[in-house]
């Protein structure tokens, strides 16, 4: 298997499931993460069954809902999010985030979301 070296530069953006997204790196069948830069805004509560999520914030703040638990965040936080955890970052009032993915193809096959009023 060959290495991969990927850039944000001159990405598509699409609409993510929690917010404006720019596919860096895609997971593939024979790739253990997938990497993807997400303006965040109207994210939903979700969970992932079998996918381990790290949020790296790259710019601006807001918070994340963890379970019961809510953390402010800011440039430079990293966020893990374990397989099972309710979760929902929310702007404050701009944030991105590098949100890393592992196994790969959460986005399509592993997202399971929940009805909660917390936000």
């Amino acid at each position: 298997m060959k290495p991969i070296v990927a850039s944000v530069k001159n990405l598509e953006t699409e609409q993510g499931n929690c917010g404006i997204r720019k596919r860096i790196l895609e997971g593939g069948e024979s790739r253990q993460f997938a990497v993807s830069e997400v303006e965040i805004m109207d994210a939903h509560f979700h969970y992932h069954k079998s996918t381990w999520e790290l949020y790296i914030v790259k710019k601006g703040k807001g918070k994340i809902i963890l379970g019961d638990e809510i953390y402010d965040l800011n440039e430079g936080d990293i966020v893990e999010i374990p397989p099972g955890v309710v979760h929902k970052a929310i702007p404050d009032p701009q944030m991105t985030v590098l949100v890393i993915m592992s196994p790969q193809n959460a986005e399509k096959n592993d997202i399971h979301f929940v009805t909660d009023e917390r936000s």
